[in-house]
């Protein structure tokens, strides 16, 4: 598991490192996603501290997201109104 927390937080700066003309909203999309998939690494290596913070990143967005367009479907539960 190792190799994957090396690939995700890898993935984060690529998405984060992207020239802010392209369509930020899309590559925030990105992070949050790498955020949550982060989160449930940590949460089955047993850190609840780390992956508690991971979804919370991730939360801000999918919320941000679910404001702006309250009917579109978001990737993670419990992000709706």
């Amino acid at each position: 598991m190792g190799e994957a927390r090396k690939e995700f937080e890898e993935a984060l700066q690529f998405w984060r490192g992207q020239p802010a003309q392209r369509n930020l909203e899309a590559f925030q999309l990105f992070i949050a996603q790498t955020f949550s998939n982060l989160g449930n690494l940590d949460s089955k290596q047993n850190r609840p501290d780390d992956a508690r913070k991971e979804y919370q990143e991730a939360l801000q967005f999918f919320r941000g997201q679910a404001k702006k367009n309250p009917e579109t479907r978001l990737p993670i539960s419990g992000t709706s109104r």
